[in-house]
């Protein structure tokens, strides 16, 4: 073994050939430590991104969690523009909320102080608690006739729009002609 490492050691040929493979070798591995770094680098920003979308997964997931369990209230916002909505006249309307549905009760007396506020008289001195059968909507305006519309029905869900408040119409034929109804039911999921 000796012998063979003298004969290269004492070879300027054989050193050359030697000088020559090492630095392909460094070239290769240099490369290859290149190739190296920028895959370790492109699957950092991959897991990072995973991690993001999940995060944003995560935090959707939450806000809808937390908009399911927050109660609904109308904002000083939404108080402005059903006001601004609401022509000034002496309307009256019938509110009534589900029975013993805490939530219904504080959002349907937001909306009664709103509407008194306009001007408007609420019927029965206050609110109304009912029980609904099957599963009511969460909010919905009754007029007893789709042919007459009272102008009051238009001009509450005409406010309840422009604050960004989803309403639905029903008819209530137990109403006279020009009675609306307001109805607040649970809060949807």
């Amino acid at each position: 073994m000796a012998g063979w490492f003298s004969e290269i050691w004492n070879s300027s040929q054989a050193l050359d050939t030697v000088f020559t493979v090492t630095q392909w070798a460094m070239a290769i591995f240099g490369f290859l430590t290149a190739v190296a770094i920028v895959i370790s680098i492109i699957a950092s920003n991959r897991a990072n991104s995973l991690k993001d979308e999940t995060w944003l997964g995560e935090r959707e997931t939450l806000q809808t969690q937390i908009q399911q369990l927050t109660p609904r209230r109308l904002t000083p916002e939404q108080k402005v523009k059903i006001l601004l909505a609401l022509p000034r006249q002496p309307y009256s309307i019938r509110i009534t909320c589900t029975m013993g549905d805490g939530e219904s009760f504080d959002y349907a007396s937001d909306l009664m102080e709103v509407l008194k506020e306009a001007g408007w008289t609420v019927e029965d001195n206050g609110l109304s608690q009912a029980l609904f059968t099957g599963k009511p909507p969460p909010l919905w305006i009754t007029v007893s006739s789709a042919d007459e519309v009272p102008p009051a029905a238009n001009a509450l869900a005409n406010a309840f729009k422009a604050a960004g408040i989803a309403v639905i119409g029903q008819i209530d034929k137990g109403l006279n002609p020009t009675q609306v109804g307001l109805f607040v039911g649970h809060k949807p999921n």
